[in-house]
């Protein structure tokens, strides 16, 4: 059971630029990014379609969605450990006759402003929350506890990968489009190709295969994704009790 085509994953944490990252890969001419499809499971739901357990289905169903992509290269975008885990990741990755995934950390303190702003109270299902072990203790811990255990499925993930992951540090890449971008290329063995900078005004795969314009959010240049936010200091003496928070910025995770 192997889909002909190379694969690309696209993954991190909620709100680290997965989706811009997907949308600049998607516009090169050679590769469909599917956005979200996560073919029934969500953990943070806790919904486990019955086809995750048996291979044979799950391959089909997958397949039949890819065929419908027409791009010699294809690939999807979920992210962890909210939605999927490493697991999960490996068995669509095992589906293709090459894959290579592409992971995305920012940081955190961007990435609780940009939760708090933007989740439901209803995020997490109440059966989820049994099992996910995040602090719920209030919304911001919450989300520090997803960034930190992102990072734990990056580690899992490289140990099996090798060097078909590539880890992307999305501040440095928005501070520098033009060596990230070539990074990111580089390591999928494409050619540049002058659409990759017109990303923003082009439409780009949802999670069904349909091409839409502003897919989740209105786009905008690179550059005009930078951010100056601080959180209370409290939160910041938080996270500086993190090694996985120091790594980062230590640009050593």
């Amino acid at each position: 059971m192997i889909i002909p085509k190379p694969y690309v994953f696209i993954t991190g944490s909620p709100r680290s630029g997965t989706s811009m990252i997907t949308k600049i890969v998607d516009s090169h001419p050679d590769v469909g990014i599917l956005m979200e499809n996560v073919f029934g499971l969500r953990r943070r739901h806790w919904d486990f379609p019955d086809y995750w357990h048996n291979d044979e289905i799950l391959f089909q169903i997958v397949n039949e969605t890819f065929s419908e992509l027409i791009e010699p290269i294809v690939g999807n975008k979920v992210c962890v450990p909210d939605v999927w885990n490493t697991d999960e990741i490996m068995k669509m990755c095992s589906f293709f006759s090459s894959s290579k995934i592409i992971f995305m950390v920012r940081d955190p303190v961007s990435v609780v402003l940009s939760r708090q702003r933007r989740d439901n109270e209803d995020e997490y299902s109440n059966e989820a929350k049994k099992y996910l072990c995040f602090d719920w203790s209030d919304k911001k811990h919450t989300s520090i506890s997803s960034w930190r255990q992102s990072v734990e499925v990056y580690w899992k993930l490289k140990e099996s990968m090798k060097k078909n992951i590539l880890l992307v540090y999305y501040d440095d890449f928005v501070n520098n489009f033009e060596f990230g971008v070539k990074e990111i290329f580089n390591f999928l063995d494409l050619p540049m190709n002058e659409s990759v900078h017109s990303w923003h005004k082009l439409p780009h795969y949802d999670s069904e295969g349909n091409k839409v314009k502003d897919l989740k959010y209105k786009d905008k240049p690179v550059s005009d994704h930078k951010s100056n936010e601080t959180l209370p200091e409290g939160i910041i003496d938080h996270l500086n009790g993190l090694i996985h928070y120091q790594l980062w910025k230590d640009r050593q995770i």
